[in-house]
């Protein structure tokens, strides 16, 4: 089960994957069709980008991870492989948490932009359950200089009440990092394996 990026010179590209699943990617429209023999598990027809193996779970058994061609990096869906089942199951609303990476046991946090170059972002932290992301607490970075007249840099925690966006509780703030010392990743990474036994 070794990873391999799916990318090729040719305007059509395919792999064989699991018991006898097939994804196609048509270079030329976006366009990517995942099926199992006649069967068609899914199907888009513009902006997607390129697709991949990776064992996302960390389970052992590769993953389907489709990405879509935006302006924000790595926003996708995707199929975990179940092995008891021998099937790929898509995880629900996995393009509302792009650049997402496992953390520890059945954790996950993503990151996206939020503004001014980058400088504001965010992180959630985020279960996998039965196939669906359960939604657990945010960290929202305001680093943007040209903020700082009307508001101070800062950083705020919150915590998720109803497993939605509209559900956010601020938890606590804490002072901006000094990007300079403290890169952010090592930040969000640090701070989510610190703190996430405390969002169930």
């Amino acid at each position: 089960h070794n990873n391999r990026i799916a990318e090729t010179e040719n305007s059509n590209d395919s792999t064989q994957l699991e018991n006898g699943y097939l994804v196609i990617l048509n270079k030329e429209k976006t366009c990517i069709l995942l099926k199992k023999g006649i069967d068609t598990i899914f199907f888009q027809n513009d902006g997607m980008s390129r697709y991949y193996l990776e064992d996302f779970d960390k389970d052992g058994w590769n993953d389907l991870s489709i990405e879509y061609y935006t302006s924000i990096p790595d926003i996708k869906e995707l199929f975990l492989y179940d092995p008891k089942s021998k099937t790929y199951r898509q995880v629900n609303d996995m393009t509302s948490f792009p650049a997402s990476r496992k953390l520890i046991d059945n954790y996950y946090f993503s990151y996206r932009r939020s503004g001014c170059a980058d400088a504001n972002w965010i992180s959630d932290l985020f279960k996998i359950v039965d196939y669906k992301i359960v939604f657990l607490a945010e960290i929202y970075g305001q680093g943007c200089e040209a903020d700082t007249i009307s508001e101070p840099q800062k950083i705020e925690l919150f915590k998720v009440a109803k497993n939605t966006k509209d559900s956010l509780l601020l938890e606590k703030k804490l002072p901006y990092i000094d990007e300079s010392q403290v890169y952010k990743w090592n930040f969000i990474q640090d701070y989510w394996q610190k703190n996430y036994k405390n969002y169930q």
